[in-house]
């Protein structure tokens, strides 16, 4: 059973940017990137990576790869 993990949005906004919105852990300082709409990650959590495939975001939006063997 995958283990479930809870995540509370930051009060203020400023805090936001220290939680990846992929693995839900805190971001180190110059260890992240801006996404967007107030959201950061690790750089080690880019799409594609091991570890975005197997968090939530991963599951729920999976890439559709150029070298997929189906499009051929």
């Amino acid at each position: 059973m995958p283990k479930q993990k809870y995540f509370q949005e930051p009060l203020f906004q400023e805090l936001k940017k220290d939680y990846c919105y992929v693995c839900y852990e805190r971001i180190k300082k110059d260890e992240g990137i801006y996404i967007g709409n107030g959201m950061w990650r690790h750089k080690k959590c880019k799409p594609g990576s091991n570890r975005w495939l197997k968090s939530r975001v991963g599951q729920e939006n999976p890439l559709l790869f150029s070298c997929d063997q189906s499009t051929k």
